[in-house]
């Protein structure tokens, strides 16, 4: 199997669809994982060896600089909304399987603080 780069992490891609209306915070997470295919394909095209030390230096620089992106992405997320982005619910059974005798089907059931949220950190994790 070969990866490799999206046509949706080309700069065209990136910026003429949002040129009227401004991305929101998903599709800001969608950039970063445009640029994750982008450093997939670099990898699988790292000559071994010492031959490829100079491409995996640039995979290494990519790879910070993606990460500072998912960084400031959820930072910027979290300021964006007043209150916690989600809570933790564990303290009563949510569905019926949590009062059986095997046990709850999860430990932590997380409520969200509407749909879009939960659809762009459910991409996220």
């Amino acid at each position: 199997m070969t990866r490799k780069s999206l046509f949706l992490s080309q700069p065209e891609w990136l910026t003429i669809p949002f040129a009227i209306t401004s991305k929101d915070s998903f599709h800001q997470l969608l950039d970063c994982i445009y640029d994750l295919c982008s450093i997939l394909e670099a990898v699988d095209a790292v000559l071994p060896g010492p031959a490829g030390n100079f491409t995996r230096v640039g995979i290494a620089t990519a790879c910070e600089k993606l990460y500072a992106g998912y960084i400031d992405w959820y930072t910027r997320l979290k300021k964006s909304y007043p209150g916690p982005l989600y809570t933790i619910i564990s303290a009563y059974p949510i569905v019926p399987e949590d009062d059986s005798p095997n046990g709850t089907a999860f430990t932590k059931y997380l409520q969200f603080t509407d749909l879009t949220i939960c659809q762009t950190l459910i991409t996220y994790w």
